[in-house]
């Protein structure tokens, strides 16, 4: 065999290991494009458009918000359905989610800004409503019904006749899947839903006998946005699966988007059943049957004001945060009848302001406490405050709630918000322009906001005091400030709003705000 044919078989040789290490190269190269394809359109459903929707949007703000959507699955793409847990934006702590190893499936009731929701028919329109609530035509403010139709031979049905509407006590609804999970950095801005202004109602509400009461106001505006018998309190019969699915669609504090049921559920249960869900009674002494009520605020307003005499006359004094009494008693009393707080505030609230004498919180004389839910570090506080034991895990584990309240707490005088009652404050009295904005889920209504919204439906004459007015830069920060300090405005707030409402409250009637010493 001669020199060229000892050299054919080695050049075959090498001919085929190329062929084959090019195709491995090729197919490489193809392989990550479909796999992240893959993962891509499972985050863009989860976050938009549905496919046969997406012919429904034509303008301008609809390609908008879908070159948006596209944008934000690529860069959370990473974030498919296999995901296992997701960190909550007011806690350090990572709360485990459910998850389900497929896509989102658009289901009724869905997102509906620029017609991305599914095409939904007649029929499952209809089922939504029944499903979920029942609208009653009439007037906006008492339209919203709860889950089931009312029964009429049903003898525990209260009718409010200023609404015109009955509602009747009934199970929630019997769903028992968990709708897929949702990550509130998937949507661009607040994400809108059919059902997002609809409301449980007490079924327990008793209509005021006071003539004056604010809620007898012929105000048009404030009678279409106010809801007086909306439920204010949560309590354990609250919160089922088809509850739950409701409510999944609202970050939190208004609702429990990306959070975990049964860590949640097994908080819920611990509330023990409301005898009343009245907060407050009418003073034996009232003989026009109305309640009379002051929200006191730490605003630097109310430095040197001299209105401690004033505030304590009234039938029921609000209080919140770091409501430093000891040493201020002349500008801002010395009578808690409610004091409103959040697991964080009340416990930054004791180790910021120790040295200003903020030892204890307020522990008058059958006070009642209440609790705004802001996310998970709060349910996880209420689980052990109600069990009477240490926090076993997240920001506060190895505390022990109980302790905060002196002794002086009592399962019956104890109130958790609802988180409906936190959403219809927002969505009707503090809607937030930041909300449009990529960040809206840390934008919320302040405590104090919460606080007077929560008086004025539970008091028939509210008087507020401490609250920030238009030129709060001639005061300090806070009225137990030893030298004058400037106001801080923090993001997750708007607080330019929440002063222009306070403001239209007092010069329509509603409230009655103070406004500075020449007010008095």
């Amino acid at each position: 065999m001669d020199e060229t044919s000892d050299l054919f078989w080695p050049a075959m040789l090498f001919t085929l290991l190329a062929i084959i290490v090019a195709a491995v190269v090729l197919g490489r190269n193809k392989g990550p494009s479909k796999s992240t394809h893959q993962t891509t359109a499972v985050v863009e459903e989860r976050a938009g458009p549905d496919p046969g929707a997406s012919s429904q949007c034509h303008d301008k703000h609809c390609n908008k918000t879908r070159q948006q959507l596209q944008s934000s699955a690529k860069s959370h793409k990473a974030k498919d359905e296999t995901m296992k847990h997701v960190k909550d934006s007011n806690s350090d702590n990572v709360e485990e989610v459910y998850a389900e190893n497929k896509p989102l499936k658009y289901m009724a009731g869905m997102l509906r800004t620029c017609q991305l929701e599914k095409m939904m028919t007649k029929e499952e329109l209809e089922e939504e409503q029944r499903q979920y609530y029942v609208w009653v035509e009439g007037n906006v403010t008492d339209s919203l019904q709860g889950f089931d139709e009312p029964d009429p031979n049903n003898s525990s049905a209260v009718t409010d006749a200023g609404a015109n509407t009955t509602t009747s006590p009934k199970p929630l609804g019997t769903q028992s899947t968990l709708v897929p999970i949702m990550d509130k950095h998937n949507f661009t801005a607040l994400p809108q839903w059919k059902f997002d202004d609809l409301y449980r109602l007490d079924p327990q509400f008793k209509q005021s006998e006071c003539m004056a009461s604010l809620r007898n106001s012929s105000n048009p505006v404030f009678k279409e946005k106010f809801i007086p018998n909306i439920q204010l309190f949560l309590q354990s019969d609250h919160l089922n699966v088809s509850e739950w699915n409701r409510l999944y669609h609202f970050n939190n504090p208004f609702g429990y988007m990306g959070l975990n049921y049964t860590a949640i559920k097994a908080a819920v249960d611990t509330i023990p059943k409301l005898a009343s869900t009245q907060l407050l009674q009418v003073p034996t002494t009232a003989k026009d049957g109305c309640i009379r009520c002051a929200v006191v605020g730490s605003g630097g307003i109310l430095n040197g004001s001299r209105l401690g005499t004033e505030i304590d006359s009234t039938d029921y004094v609000f209080r919140m945060n770091a409501a430093i009494i000891a040493g201020h008693e002349e500008d801002v009393g010395k009578r808690t009848s409610v004091y409103v707080h959040t697991a964080h505030s009340l416990i930054q609230s004791l180790m910021l302001h120790k040295k200003r004498g903020f030892k204890q919180i307020p522990t008058d004389k059958d006070i009642k406490y209440v609790l705004i839910p802001e996310g998970p570090r709060d349910y996880n506080f209420l689980e052990s405050l109600m069990k009477n034991r240490k926090i076993p895990s997240g920001p506060y584990r190895g505390r022990t709630p109980r302790n905060y309240y002196s002794g002086h707490f009592n399962e019956s005088s104890y109130y958790i918000l609802h988180p409906d009652f936190l959403r219809y404050v927002r969505n009707r009295f503090l809607r937030a322009k930041q909300l449009k904005t990529k960040r809206w889920w840390l934008v919320r209504p302040t405590n104090g906001a919460f606080t007077l919204l929560l008086a004025m439906h539970t008091c028939d004459i509210v008087r507020v005091y401490g609250f920030s007015t238009d030129d709060y830069r001639k005061y300090p920060n806070y009225y137990y400030d030893t030298k004058h300090t400037k106001l801080v405005f923090f993001a997750n707030h708007d607080y330019s709003l929440e002063i222009n409402t306070w403001k239209k409250f007092h010069d329509d009637k509603f409230i009655w705000l103070y406004l500075g010493k020449s007010d008095i």
